[in-house]
């Protein structure tokens, strides 16, 4: 229930824990500024993705190790500090300089939630993420040191499958690739290196375009379980299963589901949940549980549709274990609302 979370935060009125001004500043407020330099000074970038007037989690980040010599001291040895803000006051809002290039680059990293705290090269390719982390600057900086080691050896290993398919001879070696990318993005979704791994089995879509071979319908199951799909690939997945004999059609309503980040995107998932439920509901039994609870959640809490919150919660309670009291509190006040 990601967007509960995101509507919920705290809204502090406080003003931004950014600020770069001039050329000295040890943050900077432009990505492709600070990019510029990153690759004048031969560094990679620490990019944080921050809401400043209103994210207490940001605030405290920043309260707590942001501030500090102990953490800007080691940190810009190695990186070009950068903060993408996003706030939500007026005040702050004249601050950010280009908000409009903010809101393409959350896009593109595909950003849901805040703050989140990206390393990546100059060239723009994320190695690690991570957010709020306990313990101080010290502990901070230990942190980012692990997971910008293992973040590159995933990432290294994912541009090896991008060399593979180059290096491909034939479909036939081309398909190999593709399915041995899919079984590596399978256990590392969200990781680094998975955007690379993900455009690699992309090229499945092409080489199976009528899906003769089945290798279309596991491409797109594939990319839609790991977070990686697009409106067009879910598009695509819907016209392939209309009635979710295969299941395609329930793996997009969950990750639609999954990414919400708006009362937009809730409402455009109620509608799919309540699409796929009049077509049988979800074939698995986890996924259906998740998809009727928050799609109760949705309508009792955002939309104010209490028919449509008791119908769905009531096919949620009959599918949510007994050991699992809170969300059968929350069903049970939703269907005695």
């Amino acid at each position: 229930m990601k967007i509960a979370l995101s509507l919920s935060a705290m809204l502090l009125a406080v003003s931004p824990v950014f600020a770069q001004e001039g050329e000295h500043s040890d943050w900077y407020d432009d990505f492709d500024v600070a990019t510029a330099a990153a690759k004048e000074q031969g560094k990679d970038l620490l990019v944080d993705f921050t809401g400043s007037d209103w994210c207490s989690w940001c605030i405290r980040l920043h309260e707590e190790v942001f501030q500090f010599d102990t953490f800007l001291t080691p940190a810009k040895e190695k990186y070009i500090l950068v903060a993408l803000d996003f706030p939500r006051e007026d005040e702050a809002k004249a601050k950010v300089p280009n908000p409009k290039r903010n809101d393409e680059l959350n896009k593109k990293y595909g950003v849901r939630g805040y703050p989140t705290i990206l390393l990546m090269t100059n060239d723009g390719e994320v190695f690690a993420q991570t957010g709020y982390q306990e313990g101080g600057p010290e502990a901070y900086v230990a942190h980012m040191d692990e997971i910008a080691s293992t973040g590159r050896k995933g990432l290294a290993a994912a541009k090896k499958f991008s060399a593979e398919y180059a290096a491909a001879k034939d479909a036939r070696a081309q398909i190999a690739v593709v399915r041995a990318a899919m079984e590596a993005l399978a256990s590392s979704a969200g990781q680094p290196g998975s955007s690379t791994l993900a455009d690699v089995v992309r090229h499945g879509l092409e080489l199976d375009a009528n899906n003769n071979k089945g290798l279309k319908m596991e491409v797109v199951k594939a990319l839609l379980a790991a977070g990686e799909g697009d409106a067009d690939l879910m598009a695509t997945a819907k016209a392939m299963d209309p009635k979710n004999e295969n299941g395609l059609f329930e793996i997009v309503v969950l990750a639609e589901a999954q990414s919400v980040n708006s009362i937009e995107a809730v409402k455009s998932a109620v509608a799919s949940i309540i699409a796929l439920d009049a077509i049988g509901g979800p074939k698995d039994r986890d996924v259906a549980k998740e998809l009727y609870t928050n799609g109760a959640f949705w309508c009792q809490r955002f939309m104010e549709d209490m028919p449509m919150a008791k119908k769905l919660a009531k096919k949620a309670k009959l599918l949510t274990p007994q050991e699992d009291a809170k969300v059968h509190e929350m069903l049970d006040g939703i269907l005695n609302g």
